[in-house]
């Protein structure tokens, strides 16, 4: 795969490209849950935030609320999951739930939480945290990362480079 124009050779794309080409192929097999929602919001009062996400495929939402205790601690805190035709699941309270979504779609989440109005800023913080996961395992081969595709060809080209460098015969000294 070498062609010489006058004493410079030149290299057509080879092994190396062909790796590069193949991480670009293999970055959407790679498999991990995904954070669909994280936020800390201040609450003042009663106040509720609604978070909006879609879901890809079937899978379960994990769940993680907790109550900050910024500036003080808000006096009741509760979650629920929602699709457009009624409640998935409720809890009050502190702590981490899993819930399956049956199909891929919309899906809306509601926290409520009421700062303590005795106390002297009526004000309070949480912090919650949903993560996706497809309901579906690997299989018993998993493809490896991009990076790991990229690693790879990046020693094949300097073994190449190498190899080709061994090839080029000397340069002849010029004559005076």
């Amino acid at each position: 795969m070498t062609e010489t124009k006058g004493r410079m050779p030149v290299r057509r794309l080879g092994l190396g490209t062909l790796f590069a080409f193949s991480a670009l192929a293999a970055a959407p097999f790679a498999s991990a849950d995904s954070i669909v929602v994280e936020d800390s919001p201040l609450i003042s009062g009663t106040q509720s935030n609604m978070y909006t996400f879609s879901a890809p495929s079937a899978g379960s939402v994990t769940v993680s609320l907790a109550n900050i205790d910024w500036p003080q601690r808000l006096s009741s805190l509760s979650f629920a999951l929602a699709t457009s035709s009624g409640v998935l699941k409720k809890f009050s309270g502190e702590g981490q739930q899993t819930i399956t979504l049956g199909s891929a779609g919309t899906y809306y989440a509601i926290v409520t939480g009421i700062a303590d109005a005795t106390a002297h800023w009526n004000l309070g913080m949480y912090s919650v945290r949903m993560t996706f996961s497809t309901l579906t395992e690997p299989g018993p081969t998993v493809p490896l990362p991009a990076a790991v595709w990229l690693l790879l060809s990046g020693i094949a080209g300097v073994f190449g480079l190498m190899r080709w460098k061994q090839e080029l015969p000397p340069a002849a000294a010029p004559a005076y």
